[in-house]
């Protein structure tokens, strides 16, 4: 799956082959998942806070985003 975060400064990150996107804590609003990294193609994990995110997008048309929030 390909995930776009859009952050508050106006730039998008772009993360591709994304996997196990969840919600990490409903009180810090944090989100985790794993992805492949195409710099050096290894597998890499990361973690955002969705309050410093203006909006996400997937291109998997059955993920439930609401799931996030």
């Amino acid at each position: 799956m390909e995930l776009t975060l859009y952050l508050e400064n106006g730039k998008s990150l772009i993360f591709e082959n994304v996997t196990d996107l969840e919600q990490e804590s409903y009180v810090t609003s944090l989100v985790t998942f794993n992805y492949v990294d195409v710099e050096d193609g290894k597998k890499k994990r990361a973690i955002f806070s969705l309050n410093s995110l203006i909006g996400l997008s997937v291109d998997k048309e059955d993920f439930d985003v609401n799931s996030l929030f």
